[in-house]
């Protein structure tokens, strides 16, 4: 996952890609991290709880843990935490109450945000962006107040918030985050985007978790994400494992169907060097990672790293998940296909080399919103179902993160 400050000699010419965490100095976005520490449900046993219970137990830990750190501002931290009265979505905005009530508004506050890592990687933009229907997290909410990604262990936070920033009503918050009893709990995962963030797992209020926590407020714009790189994304469109069936197809079987398919959708979205792009498909006899000549690195549409090249691609953990479609909708929970395993190569199930859509063979998937082993490797599925996506990346590197190569001068006036 080690995305660095990476430089291309082309053409005599320097081209410089992305530094992370290259956020202006200046910019007073507000921070976000998950808790080194870990605890319970039962949220004043934790060390940092400072005598408080439920919530102000758990903004009393985020408030510590940013002194601990030397973070600015370290009282404006609240945790990413609903209980049976209060919603994280009112609490991130400095408000309580529930989001149906307006957070005892006047109007729905809509303002808190952006915020970005303690790695100064930004997550997205306000609050509403990064919830239901939108669900734009750019990145996972895996580092720590140190700016460190070794979470230890590394998985899930509580949260009990589902995708809209409310309580869950189907768990009951660990007693309103007072017992450690093992009843179920919702949590957010940290290797996790789209929706995942808030509401990937479930856990048991006895097992020992992290907090997400937020400064709460609203900051300044989200900075700008610049970066080169060859394109990839995951299809609007989805199929059987039987690829020759897709639309897109273009009379191809097999891997070539792919490959026509993702090309389709390149065009389709007038990407620059759309016949450059190929799909992430294995088969008995060819494994994904090879059928890439180019090397990286490789960047999302909205212009987030992906990997630095085909090792970074393969090592087990993506900078970020790939699952921006060519139309700029992000996905959540939705598998593709890939016949892969973490390291690239086959995984010995592909709907037979990708020409057989019925039930009589599965297929390797995997899932678009997680950056770990599971955006290539999450299960299997029975080959005629018709609800996976593919994933395509281009063998052409983008020098203009301003749409230049597609034919958008409007930098260029």
């Amino acid at each position: 996952m080690p995305i660095s400050k990476l430089s291309t000699l082309i053409g005599g010419i320097i081209v410089l890609h992305l530094v992370c965490g290259s956020v202006p100095a200046a910019a007073a976005n507000k921070i976000c991290f998950v808790t080194s520490v870990t605890g319970p449900g039962n949220l004043s046993s934790w060390p940092d709880a400072g005598g408080s219970v439920g919530l102000g137990a758990a903004d009393a830990i985020c408030q510590s843990r940013a002194t601990a750190a030397g973070l600015a501002n370290p009282d404006d931290f609240v945790a990413w935490l609903s209980d049976s009265n209060d919603d994280a979505y009112c609490r991130v905005q400095g408000f309580s109450g529930r989001k149906v009530s307006n957070c005892g508004q006047p109007t729905l506050p809509q303002s808190g945000g952006p915020w970005v890592r303690t790695d100064g990687f930004p997550i997205g933009d306000t609050i509403s962006h990064l919830l239901s229907p939108e669900g734009a997290i750019l990145v996972p909410l895996s580092i720590d107040e140190f700016g460190s990604g070794d979470l230890d262990p590394p998985g899930s936070y509580f949260t009990n918030t589902n995708s809209d920033g409310e309580f869950y009503s189907s768990f009951t918050s660990c007693g309103d985050w007072t017992t450690s009893d093992s009843i179920s709990v919702r949590g957010g995962d940290s290797v996790g985007t789209t929706f995942a963030w808030t509401s990937g797992v479930t856990t048991t209020c006895d097992q020992l978790n992290g907090l997400l926590c937020m400064e709460k407020g609203a900051g300044d714009p989200m900075p700008a994400i610049t970066s080169s790189g060859a394109r990839v994304f995951v299809t609007s469109t989805n199929g059987s494992g039987d690829l020759a069936s897709w639309a897109d197809a273009g009379g191809q079987v097999g891997v070539a169907a792919g490959d026509a398919i993702c090309q389709a959708r390149a065009a389709a979205a007038v990407l620059a060097a759309p016949s450059s792009f190929r799909a992430w498909l294995s088969t008995d006899g060819t494994d994904a990672i090879d059928r890439f000549d180019y090397d990286g690195p490789w960047i999302r549409l909205d212009g987030v790293p992906i990997a630095d090249g085909k090792t970074d691609l393969s090592d087990g953990e993506l900078f970020s998940a790939l699952n921006l479609t060519e139309t700029g909708v992000y996905l959540a929970f939705l598998p593709t296909w890939t016949g892969t395993d973490a390291v690239g190569t086959t995984s010995g199930s592909n709907c037979d080399g990708w020409t057989d859509g019925t039930n009589g063979f599965v297929a390797r998937t995997g899932l678009a919103n997680l950056t770990s082993n599971d955006w290539t490797e999450r299960g299997h599925s029975s080959c005629d179902s018709s609800s996976k996506r593919l994933y395509c990346f281009s063998q052409i590197e983008v020098l203009f993160a301003d749409g230049f190569e597609s034919g958008n001068l409007d930098a260029w006036q």
